[in-house]
């Protein structure tokens, strides 16, 4: 039902290695470049193409060294196979490689992806494009820690989630500075309320002060659905705990 193959870096393509001709009659034996395949596209077939039929249902390939390429091949077999859930955090995800991403978020295959690690603050507005157009989207799970996340664009995000019919897991955690002001702050104590389903939400480590987590508290009782909140890590925080 799942995989994970995080922290295994796929190779680069490498230029065949022709071998140089010889006078002996035996065949030369092939060399190990020649012999080799695209690792991204072997992987993307084996999953598109399992005998297991459609049972596998997440896979994590975070710190994989990818290309996008090798995200555009990965993303077809998951399209494919019915994949729902998906980590590509700390892949170093560019503007190429997140189009492939949003094509994932617009299949109405995805349920969760981790794109954690991975520089997105210039590319939050695609993100959240992608999700309002995906007609009746079954994402669930979104995990953006340690991506550039500015309280400006949790302006766009978290209207964007409210409209999600089933969404449960946010992780905002390691986006430093996300507490400065009170822009954040605002907009959870007014749309966390509004989230029909969410149970978790995780702000780790993202400069919250002990009165941003009493003024969280306070909207608690508003939010039945609730049921973890994770707030460890701000230093401002342990130094009262």
């Amino acid at each position: 039902m799942a995989i994970d193959v995080s922290m295994i870096p796929f190779p680069r393509s490498r230029p065949q290695v022709v071998s140089p001709p010889t006078n002996s009659t035996q065949a030369p034996s092939p060399t190990r470049d020649s012999r080799s395949g695209d690792v991204a596209e072997i992987f993307s077939k084996a999953i598109s193409e399992r005998l297991g039929s459609s049972e596998l249902q997440e896979l994590a390939m975070a710190e994989c060294n990818l290309t996008s390429s090798s995200i555009r091949k990965i993303i077809d077999g998951c399209v494919i196979s019915g994949i729902q859930r998906l980590s590509l955090a700390t892949n170093d995800i560019d503007a190429e490689g997140l189009e492939h991403v949003l094509h994932y978020l617009r299949s109405g295959v995805c349920q969760g992806i981790d794109l954690g690690g991975n520089d997105l603050r210039s590319l939050m507005d695609k993100i959240c494009d992608s999700i309002k157009h995906c007609n009746n989207s079954p994402l669930w799970a979104l995990c953006l820690q340690d991506t550039g996340l500015t309280p400006e664009a949790l302006k766009t995000l978290i209207p964007t989630l409210i409209s999600l019919p089933s969404f449960r897991f946010l992780d905002l955690s390691h986006n430093r500075g996300l507490f400065l002001g009170q822009t954040s702050l605002c907009l959870l104590r007014k749309y966390m309320p509004q989230f029909k389903e969410l149970k978790r939400i995780h702000l780790m480590n993202v400069d919250m002060k002990p009165e941003d987590a009493i003024a969280i508290a306070e909207i608690l009782p508003d939010c039945p659905h609730i049921a973890h909140i994770n707030i460890l890590e701000n230093p401002e925080i342990t130094r009262v705990a």
